[in-house]
């Protein structure tokens, strides 16, 4: 009875969520293909943890349409999970859209599809053959148990393997974006993608012990809470994610004149000549010195408007010039303001996550690290300091 209020809770959360997901991508069109995905993510779950709850519970109904038909697309929805897990995650970030075309997503589904047209052929052979003795027949049972054979332990595993290195690399590729694009990464870095991840690795765990030990009624309990805590996890972050997009500049005229780009047919090379790439560390410098950086929405798009330049300009200065990302270039002068407030007379008059604030971070939480990263303590100790060491940080740049 507990088994069956087990698996009865996690299929209806699955069907639930999915039903919500599908409902809302036809409302919401800047995460619609996301929505598609994880909707189609939970209904893969609701298909595999039914069959199996029907195959456990009626072991002795052979023959049972329904029960054989659940059985089949437990195959092939298992082999569907691991590049829908991967397309849901790099649907959420705009640098990847070129990989979700019509086109390219029907690819990753090319193995689910041939296995289902082969379950589908031969359920219905066998369930239409007058005999079980003819040739035919016996090699449409062949034909089905083996490729679903095959499906589960040599497919499966390579599919897990392959999608979530891709995944892991992605949202990696992504980070790495961002971080030349954006001054924070609250609700722009995926964070929680690693959870995502680490969640889908431990389903795959304890699905298969659940095969190897199935007759375990605290293992099934472990896999129902742990289930139903991952539906809402990831319902709850889906449903609050936003599409991030990497907006570009046009480049100036008189700066594109100066700019020898080379094209190999894969990338285009930036070359800037020495007086250019003085003038815009110039302007990158003066800039600066108007504090955009307490803007807490500020990106590179922005910075490189209101110095009258192109992204890749900018990005290609703070990377090769400062050494630096769009990311830490601003933290830096952030936390040399916030230095500035917490030694000043007044500190005392505001918290940590106030003077946070002011210099342009979204939360404490994310003041603390970028804080840490470059003075190696803590906003609330450097202010406790009675005589922190003046920084010349500024003009060594």
């Amino acid at each position: 009875m507990l088994k069956e209020l087990t698996f009865f809770v996690i299929i209806f959360t699955a069907f639930a969520f999915s039903t919500y997901f599908v409902f809302k991508a036809r409302k919401v069109d800047a995460l619609r293909q996301s929505s598609y995905f994880l909707g189609l993510f939970y209904f893969l779950f609701f298909l595999i943890i039914n069959a199996m709850y029907l195959v456990i519970s009626y072991p002795e109904t052979e023959g049972n349409s329904i029960v054989d038909i659940f059985s089949l697309l437990f195959y092939v929805a298992i082999i569907a999970m691991p590049q829908t897990f991967f397309l849901y995650a790099i649907s959420l970030s705009e640098k990847f859209d070129d990989q979700l075309t019509t086109s390219s997503i029907t690819k990753h589904y090319y193995l689910p599809i041939v296995l289902l047209i082969i379950d589908i052929f031969s359920f219905s052979y066998l369930k239409l053959s007058n005999s079980e003795t003819t040739f035919m027949f016996q090699v449409c049972v062949d034909v089905m148990n083996y490729s679903n054979f095959i499906a589960l332990l040599f497919i499966f595993p390579i599919l897990n393997c392959y999608y979530i290195f891709k995944t892991i690399s992605s949202f990696l590729e992504h980070k790495k974006s961002v971080s030349n694009m954006y001054s924070y990464e609250e609700e722009v870095g995926l964070k929680w993608m690693f959870e995502y991840i680490i969640g889908y690795c431990l389903f795959i765990i304890m699905l298969t012990l659940t095969q190897l030990f199935s007759e375990s009624l605290i293992l099934y309990q472990l896999l129902g809470i742990f289930l139903v805590s991952y539906f809402f996890y990831i319902c709850y972050r889906g449903n609050n994610q936003v599409k991030v997009y990497f907006e570009e500049t046009e480049p100036l005229k008189q700066e594109q004149d100066s700019i020898e780009m080379i094209n190999n047919g894969i990338d285009e090379e930036f070359t800037l000549s020495e007086e250019n790439i003085s003038t815009l560390k110039e302007k990158i410098l003066l800039k600066m010195q108007e504090e955009p950086y307490i803007s807490k929405s500020l990106n590179l798009t922005e910075f490189s408007k209101s110095i009258n330049s192109n992204n890749k300009y900018i990005s290609l200065i703070l990377n090769s010039v400062f050494e630096q990302t769009f990311t830490n270039f601003i933290n830096f002068y952030r936390i040399e303001k916030a230095k500035t407030l917490l030694r000043s007379e007044t500190s005392g008059k505001y918290t940590i996550e106030s003077i946070g604030e002011q210099v342009g971070f979204h939360s404490k939480s994310a003041f603390n690290r970028a804080f840490k990263k470059f003075e190696k303590i803590t906003p609330s100790a450097y202010k406790k300091l009675k005589n922190p060491a003046e920084t010349n940080a500024l003009e060594q740049i």
